[in-house]
């Protein structure tokens, strides 16, 4: 594969000409294509070549995850767009091993990114993360007060201080934050007819607010892109927001908050579901796991985890496809090995093997989803690549009692 680092001076047309042929922009509207660029210098990128053009560009974003308040270093593989002509070739596969390999190399602890089909990137080592919630609703419906103070009008000239309300917003286990505005302008500058609403704190930033697009501004469906708050009474007064559009619109969708059910604030939920089945404005609430993750350095993840049990110590055979995917000469090629982990208050990983102690043996991708908190140890035995003696998975088990993780930051 001939590949190279993405050039913004030479390489702009080609990135927009892909990303028209695949759908996710549209060419009529410039401010698009200047969303798509600012993404893209958000971080690295990659392009693989055919007779010197790129046909396939990988982005990847630096940021953090918050685990259990410990700020993990990340890279999000912010995109991997492929044309029509590169297809069937390997590239989105070995240049994202490329680009998965260089940020690890500089320091990402994790990789991170939004999957568009489940198998694919398990080639390069990444498990499943938990469901996410998406739900549509009457925003009549919402059992919250309306009452709430007049918001102010935000626009995308205002666009450092909504990335810097979203990077000050309130987080939980698992929360994703992108370092770059780019990774802000990305969502919002290409939605339909967005726009946001919100509040000003008395240091003049952003205190709480929404951005919000519409395919229709007369009834909706409204699509709550993201939203920041920091106390739970702003949230209350964001749904509160959402409610007063019920006036009008008909339907809105949106994520689920982190740690929050929505359902709790919905009048009557499963008679929507029912009523308004089939319509044009249909009442939903799906669940799909749609990020995946994995660890690129064992060492540096345990390092950073401390757990609420009594400490254990494990052999731990790791193995990781992604090794099979690097066809250059590159200082990391994935994480697999055998390892002796410690688990506990202060955890650890170190390269070697200890015959006194009990074994499991993992994939990459199974091992993050159990630090992480998506799935126990004994749910992986099922359903992933991890098996091991029974007490071992049992401790794991009491181990990774964790919040769910949930990233709160769509890329």
């Amino acid at each position: 594969m001939d590949w190279r680092r993405y050039s913004p001076d030479t390489d702009r047309d080609a990135l927009l000409r892909i990303w028209h042929e695949i759908g996710w922009f549209q060419r009529d509207v410039p401010a698009h294509g200047d969303a798509v660029a600012a993404m893209t210098a958000s971080g690295n990128a990659w392009c693989a070549l055919i007779n010197g053009t790129p046909e396939c560009i990988v982005t990847t974003a630096p940021g953090t995850l918050n685990y259990l308040g410990e700020a993990i270093p990340i890279s999000g593989v912010s995109s991997v767009c492929t044309s029509h002509i590169g297809r069937k070739q390997n590239f989105a596969r070995d240049l994202s091993a490329i680009a998965i390999a260089l940020d690890a190399a500089n320091g990402a602890l994790v990789s991170a990114l939004t999957m568009f089909e489940q198998g694919f990137y398990n080639r390069l080592g990444y498990g499943n993360g938990p469901y996410e919630h998406r739900l549509s609703f009457d925003p009549a419906r919402l059992n919250v007060s309306s009452h709430v103070p007049t918001p102010r009008r935000i626009g995308l000239d205002e666009l450092d201080k909504i990335h810097r309300a979203r990077m000050n917003r309130h987080t939980g286990h698992g929360a994703l934050s992108f370092h770059q505005p780019g990774m802000t302008l990305s969502p919002a500058g290409r939605c339909p007819n967005g726009f946001g609403l919100g509040y000003n704190g008395e240091d003049g930033e952003i205190s709480h607010m929404i951005w919000l697009g519409a395919d229709s501004m007369t009834f909706g469906p409204y699509v709550v892109h993201f939203m920041t708050w920091q106390t739970p009474h702003q949230l209350m007064e964001l749904l509160g927001l959402i409610k007063q559009f019920g006036d009008q619109v008909r339907l809105v969708t949106m994520m689920e908050p982190a740690g929050i059910q929505l359902q709790d604030f919905l009048l009557r939920p499963i008679q929507q579901l029912r009523t308004t089945h089939g319509s044009g404005f249909e009442a939903r609430i799906d669940a799909l796991s749609l990020y995946q993750y994995r660890i690129c350095d064992l060492q540096g993840c345990l390092a950073r985890t401390h757990l609420h049990c009594t400490p254990f110590r494990l052999n731990l055979k790791l193995t990781d496809p992604i090794d099979a995917c690097l066809d250059f000469d590159q200082a990391w090629r994935g994480i697999a090995g055998d390892y002796v982990i410690t688990i506990g208050p202060e955890c650890s990983a170190h390269r070697g093997e200890d015959p006194a102690l009990l074994q499991i043996e993992c994939g990459v991708g199974a091992f993050t989803r159990l630090w992480l908190g998506a799935r126990a140890a004994s749910s992986l035995y099922l359903t992933d690549a991890l098996a091991g003696h029974d007490e071992a998975i049992e401790r794991l088990d009491l181990a990774f009692r964790l919040p769910t993780p949930q990233p709160d930051w769509d890329f």
